[in-house]
């Protein structure tokens, strides 16, 4: 464990990056996308502020968000260090399965996604890779090249084999997203377990339930699931149970299945009949219970590898706040439009 002086001598800096970020400002950008870029000058996005035009400033905030991962990780004891990469993993497993997902629907690859502006990550190198020849053929060979995120793309690629359906690739990507928020809690030493859970169980909660709404809509075999989410063991989820769930539901409607599970989880609410319904009730349930918890342990004391995880979260939602909100403007929506999925 980290000892108390340790965190302490970090506390001044994670309390400047806190103020830097928008917070529930957020709900505030616009009405126009000039008004919302102005707004974010004398944030940690101020580069966005000066960006020329949409897509420029959307590479902006994806700068500032990898920047700031990056500048918490080299803050923080040695140990809390995987408890900061893990809101970078889930932002770069997510452009992942855009790219795979895109391959396996004949669809053009994307120009641009988050990730290509974490120079830690190699997505934008495994893109012009690509671009020589962009199928799913050329990814699974060149894969093993790309270290471990070499391992998620061959994973990805054989259950895309198996299920024939495209949803494979996101399915797969909240696989990969839980078994990161888990190898992360996993990784600090056992006295800080618990309070990091606090900032980290309510996303994990929503990785899981996501990934089980996701495989019920592509028909995903209970047999993948129970496999895939077997050895991931943190936050008290009880996963065979789960997975013992999902199987009964499987032939019925979404509602049975947010019924039947719905009692596992401790942050994440299923409301709605609707897949989309019950996939926006746990993002925005399980993000609104990681940021109230994420609050209370900046006002905690003793300082512990919790306070670190609790300011990558903060700086996560506010960076997925202002991503949401700028993009939405991008389309001329009108902030009553989308201000409902800002946390």
């Amino acid at each position: 464990m980290g000892s108390p002086a340790a965190y302490a001598k970090v506390v001044p800096r994670l309390r400047i990056l806190k103020a830097s970020l928008l917070g529930s400002r957020a709900k505030e950008l616009g009405p126009t996308l000039t008004e919302a870029m102005g707004m974010l000058r004398d944030t940690v996005y101020s580069q966005a502020a000066e960006a020329k035009d949409p897509r420029a400033a959307e590479a902006a905030l994806a700068r500032a968000f990898f920047s700031a991962v990056d500048s918490l990780e080299h803050m923080a004891p040695e140990e809390a260090a995987g408890v900061v990469t893990v809101v970078a993993r889930a932002q770069e497993a997510k452009d992942l399965a855009a790219m795979a997902r895109a391959l396996a629907e004949g669809s053009q690859l994307p120009s641009w996604l988050p990730s290509f502006e974490w120079s830690r990550s190699p997505l934008s190198r495994l893109a012009e890779d690509l671009s020589v020849s962009p199928t799913l053929g050329r990814l699974a060979d060149i894969a093993p090249s790309y270290g471990d995120l070499g391992k998620l793309i061959t994973e990805a690629v054989e259950l895309y084999g198996e299920l024939k359906d495209p949803a494979a690739f996101t399915w797969h990507s909240l696989v990969a997203t839980a078994r990161t928020y888990t190898d992360a809690i996993n990784s600090v030493p056992r006295v800080d377990v618990d309070p990091v859970e606090r900032s980290l169980c309510p996303l994990l909660e929503e990785a899981a339930a996501l990934g089980l709404l996701e495989a019920w809509g592509a028909r995903v075999p209970p047999r993948l699931v129970e496999e895939a989410y077997s050895d991931l063991k943190a936050c008290r989820l009880p996963w065979n149970s789960m997975a013992a769930s999902y199987e009964r539901s499987l032939g019925g409607e979404a509602m049975a299945l947010a019924q039947e599970v719905s009692g596992y989880f401790r942050f994440v609410r299923l409301e709605g009949r609707t897949l989309s319904d019950l996939m926006q009730s746990a993002r925005r349930t399980a993000r609104i219970a990681a940021q109230r918890a994420a609050e209370a342990i900046f006002s905690a004391y003793p300082f512990t590898a919790g306070l670190v995880a609790a300011a990558a979260v903060l700086l996560y939602i506010d960076y997925e706040n202002v991503r949401t909100a700028l993009l939405s403007l991008m389309m001329s929506l009108q902030p009553e439009e989308f201000q409902a999925y800002l946390i």
